[in-house]
């Protein structure tokens, strides 16, 4: 089963929300879940997502915060 699609919907998604809500910990959890996503389903690289998932995890490369950035890199 491919799970990256799901996951990046899901992942931009709960990103995408007013600062109260998406707080460094929602954004540090979401990057910890790609992690786990990458490593369970690597076939999405070969199926054209690695420009979007790349995109991705430099978002979390640009946060303000050092526990998203740890997370996301």
């Amino acid at each position: 089963m491919i799970i990256m699609p799901t996951y990046m919907t899901v992942g931009i998604l709960l990103l995408d929300g007013p600062e109260k809500e998406v707080t460094t910990e929602v954004r540090t959890a979401v990057y910890d879940a790609l992690l786990y996503s990458m490593r369970h389903d690597n076939r999405a690289y070969f199926n054209g997502r690695l420009e979007d998932i790349v995109s991705f995890i430099f978002r979390g490369m640009k946060d303000d915060s050092r526990d998203v950035r740890r997370s996301s890199g």
